[in-house]
């Protein structure tokens, strides 16, 4: 992070971090308008570098044994996305797909809807962000696809 400083002027010490911060809440405070006391800790969970940098973060912190139960809600969005684009990704690989195969025609496989179920059951992935992964145009398609497969409806 120390390059991250140089390019901005200041070196790695604790004092230039907390100018930093400073001039982060009070750029934030005059774009949004917003009294910059309001900001303090708005730059906390930021992660700065490649997607790549950050995909191995989320891998690092999700692997961290004192997270707390309800980290899924303290964590930053990014780095939960991070982290269902990767198991995402894997689920695709585990079924034989690629992510060319989401473009189809109208009616969507069933593939896709296991593959947004067990995202849900295993990370609680929200069905906005799962139909968008899936390339599925409307979410209340997706949403009642799952509930016909989890209620086998159509068995």
């Amino acid at each position: 992070m120390a390059g991250w400083l140089e390019t901005q002027g200041l070196s790695n010490l604790r004092e230039d971090w907390q100018q930093y911060l400073r001039y982060l809440a009070q750029k934030h405070a005059s774009e949004s308008g917003k009294p910059s006391r309001e900001w303090s800790s708005f730059t906390r969970g930021w992660a700065i570098g490649s997607k790549n940098w950050k995909r191995q973060l989320a891998e690092k912190s999700s692997q961290a044994e004192d997270t707390a139960p309800n980290a899924e809600y303290l964590e930053p969005k990014e780095m939960q996305e991070l982290r269902w684009e990767t198991r995402f990704a894997e689920l695709l690989r585990e079924a034989g797909l690629e992510s060319s195969d989401l473009e189809g025609s109208r009616k969507q496989p069933v593939w896709k809807w296991r593959i947004a179920d067990r995202m849900q059951q295993e990370m609680g992935v929200p069905l906005v962000w799962l139909a968008g992964a899936l390339k599925i145009s409307r979410t209340a398609t997706l949403r009642m696809a799952l509930w016909r497969m989890r209620q086998n409806v159509d068995k």
